[in-house]
């Protein structure tokens, strides 16, 4: 970065997301606690997680205009405002409803903090170091999710779940305390037009899509709760998309979904990112659900994988700069595939070294 504000200011917005994302995995070895003192099933209980990526989802969106509409400083002070209410709600939540809500708040703030950071850094950064750049924000985009397992099994391990909201709060003040004093007001004259009508439609697709897939393990798969919901989901979001073509000011561009190599990397990065969200949800009920063991060996089982793809993150940042996008994609999806392929031999019987 030529601007040492902007550099100064992409720190501090990193560091905050790296929490509002660790938040979206960080209840998943915590689920089976929350089953016994809730009374609540696996299904249910899923909601901690589905209520938070659901709401990710939708405020992605909607970020696009509200950076439009406020400036870089405002915005992330009132999404990291918003995180931290729902921190805060979640901590003192006295029924499950009411975390899930207080999981809502939560979710609301960082899904206006994660696109923030990718539009500074690729407005700002110099063309030559967007990829070590875009390597650093991976830190906080694929390490953070995947540690949140493993930071909750070393906590839940003598704490109560509530220490999963409480180790939150004070990085959260620091990280807002940090952008009221540093962020700089850079001027912002864009006064663009909200689409009410599109947001509700992709509201209502992207959740009808979610309960669908939530109710899989609950319901048969010809049934309303299923695949009824799945069709009206896949209905509203194809909607979504020919209303926004007759937009002048459309919720999302989907010109872009003209160049073949963006869609072709947005599946695949839907494919991998579902795999390890998977991994992180499925992992923890396993170890301590079906095997019995403790709520830290589940969140050791996930760390080797998080180490590594901490790692990897600066790595290929500096190695996109230097090679071809093509070369390290392959690399990444054969190695990635037979990763995929091994897990598929693992039963209830398989120890944690080969969980790992």
């Amino acid at each position: 970065m030529k601007d040492q504000r902007i550099a100064r200011s992409l720190v501090i917005m990193v560091f905050g997301t790296f929490f509002g994302l660790l938040c979206s995995t960080l209840m998943n070895t915590g689920l089976p606690q929350l089953m016994r003192v809730f009374s609540v099933s696996e299904g249910t209980v899923q909601w901690i997680i589905n209520a938070y990526m659901l709401t990710n989802a939708m405020m992605i969106p909607l970020s696009a205009y509200l950076i439009r509409r406020w400036s870089f400083r405002t915005l992330f002070i009132i999404a990291t405002v918003v995180f931290l209410v729902g921190t805060v709600g979640g901590a003192v939540a006295p029924t499950f409803w009411t975390v899930v809500i207080a999981r809502v708040v939560q979710a609301a703030g960082a899904g206006i903090m994660m696109p923030l950071v990718n539009v500074l850094a690729i407005r700002y950064a110099e063309p030559k170091k967007k990829g070590t750049i875009m390597g650093i924000i991976g830190l906080a985009f694929n390490f953070s999710p995947i540690i949140g397992p493993t930071v909750s099994g070393l906590i839940l391990d003598d704490l109560s779940w509530r220490w999963l909201f409480l180790v939150i709060v004070p990085f959260s003040v620091l990280t807002l305390v940090a952008a009221v004093i540093q962020l700089p007001r850079i001027p912002h004259n864009e006064n663009p037009h909200f689409d009410t009508r599109g947001m509700a439609i992709i509201s209502i697709g992207l959740w009808a899509l979610l309960m669908g897939l939530s109710n899989v393990s609950t319901s048969p798969f010809w049934t309303w709760q299923v695949l009824g919901l799945l069709v009206v989901g896949a209905v509203a979001l194809v909607i979504f998309y020919f209303s926004q073509r007759g937009v002048k000011a459309p919720l999302i561009n989907f010109s872009v979904m003209a160049y073949d190599q963006f869609v072709v990397a947005t599946l695949i990065n839907m494919l991998i990112v579902a795999t390890m969200f998977g991994n992180t949800i499925l992992l923890p009920l396993l170890v301590q659900n079906v095997q019995q063991k403790s709520a830290l060996v589940s969140g050791l089982v996930i760390l080797p994988g998080a180490l590594v793809t901490g790692f990897l993150s600066r790595l290929s940042g500096r190695l996109y700069d230097r090679l071809s996008v093509r070369r390290l994609v392959l690399f990444g999806l054969v190695v990635d595939g037979a990763g995929t392929l091994f897990q598929a031999t693992i039963g209830a019987a398989s120890g944690p070294v080969v969980l790992a």
